[in-house]
């Protein structure tokens, strides 16, 4: 237990400190205040957003399992088990699946945010031991305004198809352009403009008019 002249201290120390800040907000421009109170709530709430996010993270990890009974008597498992690393931002995924007939299928992904967007790799081992996969990026380029996400799957047979989404932010909207192609090398390229909507489109469109 603190003594009551620790406790007395701790007071006046802390009402001194307040004197301080007091005095030199009194003698600071009332924009460096402003500024000042702005950047100090910016950070409280990213460091809010921060220590959610980990709580988050946290209560995700861990093994949960769940059990289906069919109407035959049946039952069918899975378990997921979920690992984050906060450090490094990343996370691992394993779900494995056992069917009614105890054959099992598990599924492993790795995720990761990069510092300009994320990469998500999954892998299948089926229950006669074949392979699929699923490799997964994203990019955020702010010199373009561009967000562009490639995947490339491959499947059991060894063939793979891929596709090239890049969503680019105009004035008025968006364009996305997408490339997709198949296991057997053909390519189809859509292309798509999307328009905003509403009164501030209106108001840009009745400015350039005049």
């Amino acid at each position: 237990m603190k003594s009551l002249s620790t406790i007395i201290g701790g007071v006046l120390i802390a009402g001194a400190l307040n004197i301080g800040a007091v005095e030199r907000a009194e003698a600071a421009p009332s924009g460096f205040i402003a500024a000042t109170s702005a950047s100090a709530a910016g950070g409280a709430r990213r460091g809010a957003k921060r220590a959610e996010r980990r709580q988050r993270a946290a209560r995700r990890e861990g093994t949960r399992t769940t059990t289906a009974t069919g109407r035959n008597g049946k039952t069918a498992e899975r378990t997921t088990t979920r690992e984050v690393d906060e450090a490094n931002r990343s996370a691992r995924t394993t779900r494995e699946t056992t069917g009614p007939n105890g054959e099992t299928a598990t599924r492993t992904t790795d995720a990761a945010r990069t510092e300009n967007g994320y990469t998500r790799d999954s892998d299948w081992v089926g229950p006669d031991g074949q392979t699929a996969s699923r490799n997964a990026e994203g990019n955020w380029d702010a010199e373009s305004q561009t967000w562009s996400r490639d995947v490339v799957e491959t499947g059991p047979n060894g063939k793979t198809r891929n596709a090239d989404i890049d969503t680019t932010r105009t004035e008025n909207g968006a364009t996305r352009t997408a490339t997709r192609t198949n296991a057997e090398g053909e390519s189809v390229t859509r292309s798509q403009s999307i328009e905003r909507s509403g009164p501030e489109a209106s108001s840009e469109a009745d400015d350039d008019g005049k």
